[in-house]
């Protein structure tokens, strides 16, 4: 067997950039596998969310917050929605 497919067998996340492994690493289980069904493996959020038991809007809710986790992790500073609030609590 190719040795290159032995040691990412063993070590799947360094076949990933580093940084991005790193913000991968850094969800939650249940957030990996709906990042990974939408981003991978072109799932829409609505079948990720069935398939997660989820609701549509709650699936997109976490896929949202999870994106944003990747984001921090990777280094990146997110992007502010229009409807954040800043601090302060006054749009």
């Amino acid at each position: 067997m190719d040795p290159a497919r032995i040691f990412l067998a063993a070590h799947p996340m360094d076949a990933f950039d580093p940084q991005l492994a790193l913000g991968l690493r850094s969800l939650s289980a249940a957030d990996l596998r709906l990042v990974s069904l939408v981003m991978l493996e072109g799932y829409t959020i609505a079948a990720a969310a069935l398939v997660l038991g989820l609701t549509s809007s709650g699936a997109k809710t976490r896929l949202h917050r999870a994106r944003l986790r990747l984001r921090v992790a990777m280094g990146e500073t997110p992007i502010p929605s229009s409807r954040t609030i800043p601090e302060g609590g006054r749009p």
